[in-house]
């Protein structure tokens, strides 16, 4: 069994009554709010992202082309 990723806890259900305006209010705020969460933490999310992306120990990456993949 897998762990659930972060995406996966969450499930939105969206109004399907907002207005155009109301749903374009929304958006801004959350450009904003990623922004300033961004700012505040922007360093810190990057180590986060860089730990998580980091290749897993003795899987060297290879210029080698995955045969698979054809």
């Amino acid at each position: 069994m897998t762990s659930p990723t972060f995406k996966s806890r969450f499930t939105l259900a969206l109004p399907d009554y907002w207005t155009p305006d109301q749903a374009l209010a929304v958006v801004e705020f959350i450009g904003d709010l990623r922004e300033a969460i961004w700012g505040h933490y922007g360093d810190q999310l990057l180590e986060i992202y860089r730990e998580l992306n980091a290749p897993e120990p003795g899987n060297k990456p290879t210029d080698k082309p995955d045969d698979t993949s054809f």
